[in-house]
């Protein structure tokens, strides 16, 4: 199974170290060359350097054989629409994009599994500190907050990039056209209060 993956931050790199723990090969595309450090020392796949809408990269990346694709740049507009180009133009089998909170809206839809990726752990702990100061008058009990989460904390970039992972593998096959929320957890605590 070959994935490409266009991105090479927290997320993207957490996707491709799973799905080539899994036994994935892996592709990945990047503008910055300092995205191959966030990969490791002894990465095993293929690295191209240059922007994801560059359809020239994307078939140099051999995005036609692509089994999945994962668009995990930091730009919602740029994340859709090279999830559609990858899922239209090249039909790769399984697509998945990470989208912010300014996404979310255009995302109705499209056809393509979405990972709406609003939050990092980091702007939930800034969150939960600035709300356990407005009810407390102080931020050291804002781990209090986070009791309401499945787990008691937010997700980490790695379990984000799973989730991920999960959407852009076949075990994902019974979910289409969905949109998935994967949001540090601050659905769950809304639900919660």
């Amino acid at each position: 199974m070959k994935a490409l993956i266009v991105g090479v931050g927290r997320v993207g790199s957490a996707v491709a170290g799973r799905l080539r723990d899994e036994g994935w090969e892996v592709v990945v595309i990047d503008e910055s060359e300092e995205a191959l450090g966030r990969l490791g020392p002894n990465w095993p796949g293929e690295f191209h350097l240059g922007h994801g809408m560059d359809t020239s990269v994307l078939e140099r990346a051999g995005i036609a054989d692509a089994d999945a694709f994962v668009a995990s740049t930091d730009g919602d507009n740029t994340n859709i629409v090279i999830a559609q180009v990858a899922k239209q133009r090249y039909e790769v089998p399984a697509v998945a994009a990470r989208i912010g909170r300014s996404g979310r809206l255009a995302l109705e839809g499209l056809g393509t599994h979405f990972a709406n990726i609003e939050d990092t752990t980091d702007r939930l702990i800034t969150l939960m500190k600035r709300k356990a100061r407005d009810r407390t008058g102080s931020e050291d009990n804002w781990k209090d907050l986070l009791k309401p989460l499945p787990f008691g904390r937010g997700a980490t970039a790695e379990e984000i990039g799973a989730a991920i992972a999960f959407i852009a593998s076949d075990h994902s096959g019974y979910t289409s056209g969905s949109v998935v929320t994967i949001d540090a957890g601050l659905s769950a605590r809304a639900q919660a209060f």
